[in-house]
C-alpha cells in the first residue's frame, strides 16, 4: 500500500492543476463533524491552523481528506494516469464511489492504493529532478513541472524539523542528535495489514544530495523508517570518509 506516500501525489496535483488550494487555510482540532472525513486525526488535540505547506510534513489525515470537497474526482484520476504514463510508473490509484472513499484515498487511507518500490524510487528521483544524471529531469514538465517539484521538496525538508520525524518530547531515539536530521527531506508513511492479527508497517521516502532513500520496515512505523533512514545516511557517510586515499 502506498499510505500517506500517497498525500505527495495530491500534494504534486494541488500544486500543479490546482495551486489555489496550496494556501488554502485549513484548521485541524483532532475531530471533524463532517460526516466523510474519519471521526478523528491521527494527532490528539489536532495539527492546528494548516496549508499544504504544513500540512505534508504533518500528514494531518483531515487536511488531505478535507479536499474531497474540493478536487473534481475526475481531473484528479486523469492527473495520476498522465503520472503513469509520462514517468512511467505503475501506481494503482482505485476508483472511489463517493465522497467518503475519495476522502480516505486522498489521505492515503485507502489501502488499495499502491505502488512498487521502484515506483517509490522513481518518486524520490522526480522530486529531486534537479541532478543532471537524473533522467527524469527533462521528463513530464507539461505536468509536473521544476519549481512544482522544487516546493515539494522544500516542504518535506520540515518532516525532521515539525513533521511526522521531529523530535518529541521525552523520547531519546529520535533524530535530534543526528546530524543530518536538518538537511534531509522526506515523507514518512505507517499502515496496517493483516486479517486474523494485524501487523504494522513504516515507510520513509526522501533524499538528502544527491542521495535518494527509500526505507521499509516490516513492524514499527513512519516514524521509525525515517529514523533508520537518517542512520543509513550517517553511515554512508561515514563510510566515505573512512576510505583510504588511492
Amino acid at each position: 500500500p502506498a499510505g500517506s506516500i500517497f498525500k505527495i501525489l495530491v500534494s504534486m496535483y494541488i500544486e500543479s492543476r490546482r495551486p489555489d488550494l496550496a494556501g488554502r487555510h485549513f484548521t485541524c482540532t483532532g475531530k471533524s463533524q463532517d460526516p466523510n472525513l474519519p471521526e478523528k486525526c491521527d494527532k490528539p488535540g489536532g495539527h492546528g491552523e494548516l496549508t499544504l505547506a504544513e500540512a505534508l510534513p504533518r500528514s494531518c489525515n483531515h487536511f488531505f481528506c478535507s479536499l474531497y470537497a474540493h478536487i473534481d474526482r475526475t481531473d484528479f484520476m486523469e492527473f495520476m494516469r498522465a503520472m503513469n504514463r509520462e514517468f512511467g510508473l505503475t501506481i494503482r490509484v482505485p476508483d472511489t464511489a463517493d465522497d467518503v472513499s475519495f476522502a480516505k484515498l486522498l489521505a492515503g487511507l485507502d489501502f488499495r492504493a499502491t505502488m512498487s518500490v521502484r515506483d517509490a524510487i522513481a518518486l524520490a528521483r522526480i522530486i529531486d529532478s534537479s541532478h543532471t544524471d537524473n533522467e527524469y529531469s527533462n521528463t513530464g514538465l507539461s505536468i509536473l513541472p521544476p519549481p512544482v517539484r522544487m516546493k515539494l521538496q522544500t516542504f518535506l525538508y520540515d518532516t525532521f524539523i515539525h513533521g511526522t520525524a521531529a523530535p518529541n518530547e521525552g523520547e531519546t531515539d529520535d533524530a535530534s542528535g543526528m546530524p543530518d536530521a536538518f538537511s534531509v527531506w522526506g515523507k514518512t508513511s505507517t499502515y496496517l495489514y493483516g486479517t486474523n492479527s494485524t501487523h504494522a508497517c513504516g515507510t520513509f521516502l526522501g533524499g538528502k544530495g544527491d542521495t535518494g532513500i527509500i526505507v521499509v520496515t516490516n513492524g514499527g512505523n513512519g516514524r521509525k523508517a525515517a529514523l533508520q533512514a537518517l542512520r543509513l545516511i550517517a553511515a554512508g557517510r561515514n563510510a566515505q570518509q573512512e576510505m583510504p586515499e588511492e
